[in-house]
């Protein structure tokens, strides 16, 4: 009796587990569906469970609010989208090509989660996928070595900051084509000067 109710409790634990992921699944295409017809300050709970079949408490057991749903949604999109890829090695390039793709690929539904009370986490959002590329770039470079302490981590946050940029004025400005924005000149940019720079903090250890 013992085994066969740990055995039930197992079964138990793992539908429960599926069927939760399932329920916030279900309810992240739903709000993407909405999404691209309406920016997210028009999107109410309300709508969102009528259109996913749920009540508002299933709503509330997943998510705080429509912004906390909007964050799993975007991260979780990112995670799919970026397993078509299956290139856990891409350098940092690859990486902001990849981002950019997939910001374009779900366009509609990204300018209309995007205002100004979730600013912040788009910012937070780019800044956690570039910062370890950008990492492993500096880490490349033998002049990062001698660097005084904390010296290379300030310089990964200012590239990083860099690339954060570049996206929140692009959002702003409608998410153009890549020839309007020209995201190549800022690769270029960057691998020009990250050099230069790293020396000029060497030559200035302290």
């Amino acid at each position: 009796p013992g085994a066969a109710f740990s055995f039930s409790s197992i079964i138990k634990n793992v539908r429960d587990t599926y069927m939760k992921e399932f329920t916030k699944a279900a309810i992240a295409d739903t709000f993407m569906e909405l999404l691209q017809e309406h920016t997210i300050d028009h999107i109410t709970v309300k709508d969102l469970a009528e259109k996913c079949g749920i009540n508002r408490q299933t709503f509330y057991y997943h998510f705080a609010d429509i912004y906390d749903l909007m964050e799993w949604t975007l991260d979780n999109e990112l995670k799919k989208f970026l397993e078509r890829y299956d290139k856990t090695d891409a350098d940092w390039k690859e990486q902001l090509q990849q981002l950019f793709v997939f910001f374009r690929f779900r366009g509609q539904q990204v300018l209309h989660a995007y205002d100004s009370q979730n600013r912040l986490y788009y910012e937070q959002f780019i800044y956690r996928q570039m910062l370890p590329a950008i990492h492993k770039l500096i880490l490349t470079y033998e002049e990062a070595e001698t660097l005084a302490e904390g010296k290379a981590e300030f310089i990964e946050h200012v590239y990083t900051r860099m690339i954060v940029n570049f996206f929140l004025d692009w959002l702003d400005e409608g998410m153009p084509d890549e020839e309007t924005v020209r995201l190549s000149d800022y690769v270029h940019f960057m691998e020009g000067s990250l050099q230069s720079t790293l020396v000029t903090f060497q030559d200035k250890n302290v």
